[in-house]
């Protein structure tokens, strides 16, 4: 697969589809896969500006090659502001948002769309009315100067290749009716999807409020496997994915709603998972309700339509959200309206046994795994070029790998020697893991070992996350 821009008339052609939901029939319609030429505008900026969630792309030659074409642009007034976005927390779903704000108006140029409410979205307001005003002429400069659409023109090939694969592997599978039931949806929404290949593993639950008052819900979906010859493939096992990114668009308003009812209990809990919390990017209490609430609607998803699903063992995956369990059982006691049960959902919050969660967890802490990392936390003059990482764990563990990025938004995230046939070894007592690293000169490096995901012989985890940075030589 080879993408090159080519000198073709342009054509103003926005793959944006939104199916209006009826009250008749609109649950048995199946909603199809659009891109937006916006969502893929922001992926490129942010990815120019260093932005981590945005340099996640799984598709080698497609990635290169953006990466190519946009290389004279690094320095461009729009990368260079969104590189100071990025570092007051302009990231993740922010960014996803505001492409949702945006459109490609009739004569070429970035704005505002003009069916769209501007406070209508959450992860939108994250944005300040001076960064809003301020950003959109800087996009609308950088895809002129760029000729960014001759780009985006160039990649419809796979694209649609990934839409085909999206609609016939994904979208087929995924029961809408379900959100009727379960949430008791009103005729005053509309559904969409939107594919990123740009982006990777990075998902967002993306919803935007237009102007007559309609819901558009509108997950942005990346795309994080690619097949032989380096094109996307979508396989049958994220539809919960898809599931996940929709619940948002009624889980997260309905815990704004009910928040101060829930505020005490949930930063209680918070506190005693911050660590692993904010290290996955979920960084206050609430953002922790709209994860937790969200996950419980999806396992009772997935009970309702997966044969022989095991709960159980769905539920010890959620280890930093501790009241899923909790959730997911009151969750199957509401009534059709999740909105006119809300005390079914903050009972459950507020009524969890805080103090022996703590105990237990504590308790856990002990039969943890406990870590060391062959280089240290603050390390510099760390010898460039091929470098084998060794993560040394004090019992026996389950073959997995959960590294994941740093704290410093500034540093790099040190990348898999590509050439090496075994990217990741165990010792044969499994309690040392080698993965090899390629290391640039004069390079600053963060990275994080995320213990919890991490899995002993015996069932427990290593414990809290572990930050590391270092320096190269």
């Amino acid at each position: 697969m080879s993408i090159h821009p080519n000198g073709s008339p342009l054509r103003r052609l926005t793959l944006v589809v939104a199916l209006l939901l009826s009250c008749g029939f609109a649950s048995a319609q199946k909603v199809p896969a659009t891109f937006n030429e916006c969502t893929d505008l922001m992926s490129i900026i942010w990815r120019l500006a260093g932005a981590r969630e945005y340099s996640l792309c799984a598709l080698p030659e497609y990635a290169s090659e953006a990466d190519r074409y946009f290389a004279p642009y690094k320095q461009h007034e729009a990368v260079v502001k969104a590189r100071e976005y990025y570092q007051n927390g302009i990231g993740y779903d922010a960014v996803a948002a505001y492409s949702l704000h945006i459109v490609i108006g009739a004569d070429s140029s970035v704005v505002y769309h003009p069916q769209v409410q501007s406070d209508g979205d959450a992860s939108f307001r994250r944005w300040t009315a001076a960064q809003q005003e301020e950003f959109i002429g800087l996009a609308n400069d950088f895809y002129k100067t760029t000729r960014f659409h001759q780009w985006y023109e160039s990649t419809e090939p796979v694209r649609l290749q990934a839409q085909e694969t999206f609609d016939k592997h994904i979208s087929q599978q995924i029961d809408y009716d379900w959100f009727r039931r379960f949430f008791g949806e009103t005729c005053t929404s509309t559904r969409q999807i939107t594919l990123s290949l740009l982006n990777g593993q990075g998902n967002y639950g993306c919803s935007t409020r237009l102007k007559d008052g309609t819901l558009r819900m509108n997950p942005i979906i990346g795309c994080s496997a690619c097949d032989s010859v380096g094109c996307p493939i979508y396989r049958p096992e994220i539809v919960p994915l898809v599931i996940h990114e929709f619940c948002h668009a009624y889980c997260n308003p309905f815990v704004d709603e009910h928040m101060d009812d829930m505020r005490r209990s949930a930063e209680r809990l918070f506190q005693l998972n911050e660590t692993n919390l904010r290290a996955r990017a979920y960084g206050n209490a609430t953002i922790m309700l709209y994860e937790s609430l969200v996950r419980s609607c999806v396992l009772n998803y997935q009970m309702e339509h997966t044969r022989s699903f095991d709960l159980q063992q769905a539920l010890s995956t959620e280890k930093d959200f501790c009241l899923v369990p909790s959730l997911t059982d009151a969750l199957q006691k509401k009534t059709a309206r999740l909105d006119e049960s809300a005390s079914v959902v903050v009972n459950a919050v507020n009524r969890f046994d805080y103090k022996t969660y703590a105990k237990q967890k504590k308790r856990e802490q002990q039969l943890n795994a406990k870590i060391k990392c062959s280089i240290r936390d603050g390390q510099r003059k760390v010898a460039p070029g091929k470098v084998r990482l060794e993560l040394t764990f004090s019992k026996p563990m389950q073959p997995s790998v959960a590294l994941h990025y740093g704290q410093y938004a500034d540093a790099s995230f040190p990348d898999f020697d590509a050439s090496a046939e075994k990217k990741v070894v165990w010792s044969a007592d499994q309690k040392k893991q080698y993965l090899l690293l390629d290391l640039k000169p004069a390079t600053h490096y963060a990275f994080s070992i995320l213990g919890g995901r991490y899995r002993t012989l015996d069932g427990h985890s290593a414990g809290d996350t572990m930050y590391i940075h270092f320096w190269t030589k």
